[in-house]
């Protein structure tokens, strides 16, 4: 059994369209490119529904078989994607889920299935051989790259993007940065000056610099909301939203600035001047939270700290509808905080 990784399957899959695809791992960023590359494989979208499901208990069975039997006159197929946070329910479900949505199992059905272990996608995917006596299922590596893969997926990322580095370029990145997501931006970034061009250690090295120490944007939704600009805020969360934009790394830039505010409320100010220089925020940015912080009590904090504990919850479970609700929970919050101090 041939086991796919992410940077891979545009070359593996290319027009062989398969009935199932399980992705095993926790890597968030895997398992979002696999899901975009297969996607893309897939397409059109007009002939496609794509509906994303999680599946913990008897009730997310329940949603995915009603709608296994549901038959929407706009589309000709339907793409499953299901989040299996329960392993050990789903494998003892899987056999009353193919008999009661028979009737939709045809050759316009697609299931996305997302796992953390090999050893439960490999399980689940003999139960479907057996089951359904198809045999076109994949399985995708979505699992914590080691250096040696990830040396793989910056080398996948410098042919996609036209652009060479030498090996101690590469060892210098894989040194510096861990995040794919990171990874994946400096390279973007890095296309856009070195277009077919080999990049020197020296200009990475620059690079790398000028991204460290980057002002923090007014952009910044965070500092939008410092700034009391609630209307705009929840506009561009809107606009974001509309435009799937990549959640999970702004949630999770979000929950940094969250975190900072705390720091500063219960911090002393040595502390929080140290943290303010360990980050590079810059200089503006941290009057403006310490202004803040004076004017907020102790509710408010704890509030948002509590959408920080969720947030984090629907991040492992790779939730992005609920993480979507998270964020304009935090606008709802300012907002209220904002009503009050005008109230007073």
């Amino acid at each position: 059994m041939n086991i796919i990784y992410p940077e891979n399957i545009s070359k593996n899959l290319k027009n062989k369209i398969s009935r199932n695809y399980f992705l095993f791992g926790e890597n968030l960023f895997l398992i979002r490119k696999s899901i975009k590359s297969i996607l893309r494989i897939l397409s059109p979208k007009n002939i496609y529904e794509i509906k994303r499901f999680r599946l913990i208990s008897e009730i997310d069975l329940k949603k995915i078989i009603e709608y296994l039997s549901f038959q929407n006159l706009f589309y000709t197929g339907k793409i499953i994607i299901i989040n299996v946070l329960n392993e050990s329910f789903f494998l003892s479900s899987l056999e009353n889920l193919i008999n009661r949505s028979s009737p939709s199992w045809n050759q316009n059905l697609i299931l996305i299935m997302i796992f953390k272990r090999l050893y439960m996608a490999r399980k689940i995917r003999s139960r479907f051989e057996s089951f359904t006596k198809i045999h076109q299922e994949k399985i995708i590596d979505c699992s914590e790259p080691n250096r040696s893969r990830l040396f793989k997926i910056v080398k996948h990322q410098m042919e996609s993007r036209s652009i060479w580095l030498d090996l101690e370029s590469i060892d210098f990145i894989l040194d510096q940065v861990k995040d794919l997501t990171k990874i994946e931006r400096i390279f973007r970034k890095l296309s856009n000056f070195f277009l077919n061009k080999t990049i020197t250690i020296n200009q990475i090295k620059n690079f790398l610099r000028n991204e460290v120490s980057r002002s923090i944007s007014e952009e910044d939704i965070i500092y939008e909301l410092l700034l009391g600009k609630i209307e705009k805020t929840w506009r561009k969360v809107e606009s974001l939203k509309k435009k799937e934009n990549d959640i999970f790394k702004l949630i999770k830039s979000i929950q940094n600035r969250l975190i900072l505010l705390f720091f500063l409320k219960y911090e002393t100010i040595k502390e929080s001047s140290t943290f303010f220089i360990s980050e590079r925020v810059n200089r503006r940015f941290q009057e403006k939270y310490e202004s803040y912080i004076k004017k907020i009590d102790q509710n408010f904090i704890l509030s948002l700290m509590k959408v920080i504990a969720r947030s984090e919850l629907f991040l492992k479970n790779n939730d992005q509808e609920m993480i979507w609700l998270e964020l304009e929970r935090i606008i709802i919050l300012f907002a209220n905080q904002k009503r009050s101090k005008n109230d007073t």
